[in-house]
């Protein structure tokens, strides 16, 4: 919530920046849970022993049946590139 209302016209690009200052004024970086984001070395190498962790999303048969679909539809999609690209360049005149 901003302290006080801003009046901007509809469809105005927003940039939203938050900022928070450690005890020597610098940046305070956090995670996207709002904790703090420990860069020591002892904290990124906890971070990278839990990404190794994680299991694989998709089992080696569902990766190949996903790459196959993917292929498919590029394929299908392959006679509407000309088309595509003319609506393209009417936009660009």
């Amino acid at each position: 919530m901003l302290a006080e209302p801003v009046n901007l016209p509809e469809g105005a690009h927003v940039r939203v920046t938050f900022e928070d200052s450690g005890e020597q004024g610098e940046p305070v970086e956090v995670c996207g849970d709002g904790s703090l984001w420990d860069d020591s070395p002892e904290g990124r190498r906890k971070w990278l022993d839990w990404f190794d962790s994680l299991e694989p999303v998709f089992s080696e048969e569902e990766y190949q049946q996903l790459q196959s679909t993917l292929r498919t539809m590029r394929e299908e999609q392959k006679p509407l590139d000309a088309q595509r690209a003319r609506k393209i360049e009417s936009l660009f005149p």
